[in-house]
């Protein structure tokens, strides 16, 4: 857990949430609470004040290990109250942190290109020279700055079907984002990038992570 917090957050040295870890830099939460069986990792945005922090802080160390997502902390209500005292209601969000391992290739005959290789650097003196495909454009993929290392895709008739890249990446941990344009779905392409990405070189002695949303 404290290792996903690492690379999904960038913290000072305090430990509080100076933002996402992200290339985008998008904004923190104003708290961060995950939890397993072993323990709970919390951390508070920076901007939230020293006494709240505190208080927040220690509601989470009162916190039982915290491992069942379909029910949410003993803590939450107290939670909720103190950033009500502040005017800052937040937007509770859940999600599953799943360890990934290693995965085994998938999708036999599947065409993956991974960043990092002559073929992942010839695809995107490609897409600059000819542009981003509309596809892609549509999804958000605008520029060759939203392919985020180390990435690996699925190419299909000489087409990009899906992608899976570093959505968060740090020192020692890394949390993979998967997307399968329209058009390609429903034929395993998510799980062979997926797959791909699991092995891919540049992710070194990493512990990866893959994350959904409830």
């Amino acid at each position: 857990m404290r290792v996903h917090a690492g690379a999904a957050l960038v913290l000072d040295a305090a430990g509080r949430i100076l933002r996402e870890n992200d290339p985008d830099h998008s904004p923190g939460p104003l708290l961060f609470l995950s939890g397993c069986a072993e323990g709970n990792v919390c951390h508070v945005r920076h901007d939230v004040p020293v006494a709240a922090a505190g208080r927040l802080i220690a509601l989470a160390e009162g916190e039982p290990p915290w491992g069942d997502a379909g029910r949410p902390p003993a803590c939450l209500p107290a939670f909720m109250d103190v950033f009500a005292s502040l005017g800052l209601p937040p937007v509770v969000s859940v999600e599953i942190i799943h360890a990934l391992d290693a995965q085994p290739p998938g999708g036999a005959g599947l065409e993956i290109i991974r960043s990092g290789t002559a073929e992942g650097a010839g695809l995107l003196r490609r897409l600059e020279l000819e542009g981003m495909p509309r596809h892609l454009v549509e999804a958000g993929f605008v520029s060759l700055g939203d392919f985020w290392a180390p990435w690996c895709v699925a190419v299909e008739n000489g087409a990009l079907a899906a992608v899976s890249f570093a959505a968060r990446l740090s020192e020692h941990g890394a949390d993979i984002g998967v997307y399968t344009f329209p058009g390609y779905r429903g034929r395993g392409l998510a799980a062979g990038v997926t797959a791909a990405w699991s092995r891919h070189p540049d992710l070194g002695g990493r512990l990866r992570f893959y994350t959904t949303g409830l």
